[in-house]
């Protein structure tokens, strides 16, 4: 995805800050989880004038949650969530 960002001039930060080497995942689970992260870039990448996109990751003792959000466009005044994707994950 990185490279799709670049050529758009989008920054793309990826923050998984204080995440574990492994995850407890029900492996049933992960591609759909990948496929979630993807849609929310894509759709953050098509869809909006952003300057930057920020996909977060934290994984807590009874969850992992992740949060894609667009930076502030030149008309827009505040940044905001991706539709769709807040909590995805």
């Amino acid at each position: 995805m990185e490279p799709r960002f670049r050529a758009a001039g989008i920054e793309l930060i990826w923050d998984a800050r204080d995440m574990p080497e492994e995850l407890n995942i029900n492996p049933d689970h992960v591609l759909p989880i990948l496929r979630i992260v993807q849609e929310s870039l894509t759709n953050a990448l098509k869809h909006s004038s952003a300057r930057a996109v920020s996909w977060r990751c934290r994984c807590r003792r009874s969850a992992t949650r992740s949060r894609c959000c667009r930076s502030a466009s030149p008309t827009t005044a505040r940044a905001s969530p991706a539709n769709g994707s807040a909590g995805a994950a």
